[in-house]
């Protein structure tokens, strides 16, 4: 004769399955509390981008230096000149706005032992300077990028330097010879455009392009450059 026999579940098994369930949801908890304390503090995953860091904002300083070329003319008398020169350029300001930039500067274009010309008469200059002071703006499209483009006015003044001996009598006349040496105040304009790479935190080095007109009642010039540049910004 056969028995049906039925094994019914003991009253504690439900319990002995949450018992499980909890210690299992334990452990994981632990695990996951343990990974993240050890987790490297320098894990860039883990850690925000410090602020300022690489990005263009905050304090604004630049200076820059490179080759150029300075084309004047002189209205009283009529004359010009044509030659290299060395520009640099140095600047201050801050950044309303991130990539932003408004300051003051100083931009100068030298040219040393040159020549003005007067029809076919040719007088020699111990040095001509070409230099302006005012407001700027610089522009980064992408604050943490190093593409950006200027602009500027400036009051500007010319100087010119003529040889304080050997102008031979006869060869020029007195009044080229006597206007030579002198100044001539202006306004200016300039516009511009490079590329930085950041070398640390702050420090970037870039390539800048640009040029600076300037315009008076005795004078004008156009004086494009190349120029190396270091920013901390």
């Amino acid at each position: 004769m056969l028995t049906d026999v039925r094994f019914l579940p003991s009253r504690d098994e439900p319990l002995r399955a949450a018992r499980w369930l909890a210690a299992s949801l334990c452990t994981l908890t632990i695990v996951l509390t343990a990974s993240h304390a050890l987790a490297s503090p320098d894990d860039p995953i883990e850690q925000a981008p410090r602020p300022g860091f690489r990005t263009h904002d905050g304090f604004y300083f630049r200076a820059s230096l490179g080759p150029a070329f300075v084309a004047t003319a002189f209205r009283t008398p009529t004359s010009s000149v044509s030659t290299a020169s060395a520009s640099g350029e140095l600047a201050f300001g801050g950044t309303p706005s991130p990539g932003l930039v408004i300051g003051g500067a100083i931009w100068w274009t030298a040219a040393p032992s040159t020549t003005a010309t007067q029809g076919s008469i040719a007088l020699p200059l111990d040095a001509l300077v070409l230099y302006g002071v005012g407001p700027f703006i610089d522009w980064y499209p992408d604050p943490r990028g190093g593409l950006h483009f200027e602009s500027g006015l400036a009051m500007t003044q010319l100087m010119r330097w003529a040889p304080s001996m050997g102008v031979p009598t006869g060869a020029i006349s007195t009044t080229v010879a006597t206007t030579a040496g002198g100044s001539d105040a202006g306004y200016g304009a300039l516009v511009g455009g490079g590329y930085q790479w950041f070398v640390s935190d702050q420090w970037s080095v870039g390539v800048l392009g640009r040029v600076l007109g300037a315009s008076g009642p005795k004078m004008s010039a156009l004086v494009p450059a190349l120029v190396l540049e270091a920013t901390y910004h």
